[in-house]
């Protein structure tokens, strides 16, 4: 069974992910930059990594 606290940080991410996907496009549109969703899912992994070594270091205080 999933703790309420592992619920939040699991939807956390996916929010920050899909903040990232949403920055990436815009500034992108902006910027007149096709981007690819090669480039999108490299971004959502970095994004989802930091979140990852963020969760990890919350753990260990």
């Amino acid at each position: 069974m999933i703790s309420s606290e592992m619920k939040n940080r699991i939807t956390s991410r996916k929010f920050w992910v899909t903040i990232a996907f949403s920055v990436v496009v815009l500034v992108g549109d902006e910027l007149g930059i096709e981007v690819t969703q090669e480039e999108l899912y490299a971004v959502a992994a970095v994004v989802a990594s930091w979140l990852g070594v963020q969760g990890i270091a919350d753990i260990r205080k």
